[in-house]
């Protein structure tokens, strides 16, 4: 199978899924996060809170959508440039943008980014809440 199939249907159901989410739980804001590592240890991973990133973008509240995580809206730009991306690469036959795909400095410039936005928010999670508010997020209520 052409693995421009599996980004076309991975890009896709990103974008599927929190649309679903918001039609079923209006509230999700107020959820308990599914996360295993937040589960276990009350904190958020690199991750937490794009899926309510996205379900907000979707509501349209952009600044609602950046304050749960700054990715979130980049996911979105990121997965229609992928299916865009890879359907034309299937309808044409051809090979578009190699080099920045398998760019290394850039996954690096990403990671790095993430890594520190990351710790950026771990701080801030920290310092604003008690290690009671800490515990009562995860599954050692």
């Amino acid at each position: 199978m052409d693995k421009r199939w599996l980004a076309i249907a991975g890009a896709g159901l990103t974008l599927l899924a929190p649309w679903v989410l918001l039609h079923m739980s209006p509230n999700i804001e107020h959820e308990q996060s599914l996360c295993p590592h937040k589960l276990l240890t009350g904190l958020p991973c690199p991750g937490c809170g794009i899926t309510k990133s996205l379900v907000l973008l979707y509501q349209g509240d952009l600044l609602g959508s950046l304050s749960y995580h700054l990715f979130g809206p980049l996911v979105v730009l990121g997965c229609i440039g992928v299916l865009v991306w890879m359907s034309a690469e299937l309808f044409t036959r051809r090979r578009y943008l190699r080099s920045l795909l398998y760019s290394t400095p850039l996954a690096w410039y990403g990671a790095v980014f993430l890594g520190v936005y990351h710790v950026v928010r771990l701080c801030y999670f920290i310092s604003t809440r008690s290690i009671h508010e800490i515990l009562h997020e995860s599954m050692w209520r």
